[in-house]
């Protein structure tokens, strides 16, 4: 799969100054570009009432993304409390 980066998610992948998610962000990012399908990537749910918008959890943090044929596109990287109020 093609892997898009959107301007937040740049910013928000920034901020962090744990090196633990920063690896775990680039490892499922490298599963995203290894994988032809999805569901083979665990722990990804769909966001209700959205067609294409998924969220996966990492640690106390949320990735948004879209999902746009075989093109993922990394939306938003935020805390939990604060991804829904942004995404999607």
């Amino acid at each position: 799969m093609e892997v898009v980066y959107s301007r937040s998610i740049i910013k928000d992948v920034k901020k962090l100054k744990d090196t633990k998610i920063i690896c775990l962000i680039e490892s499922l990012i490298n599963d995203f570009k290894s994988t032809s399908d999805i569901s083979e990537i665990k722990d990804i749910v769909k966001m209700k009432g959205y067609s294409d918008a998924y969220r996966i959890k990492i640690k106390d943090y949320r990735l948004g993304f879209y999902l746009k044929r075989s093109i993922v596109v990394l939306a938003v990287f935020k805390k939990r409390e604060d991804i829904y109020k942004v995404f999607p």
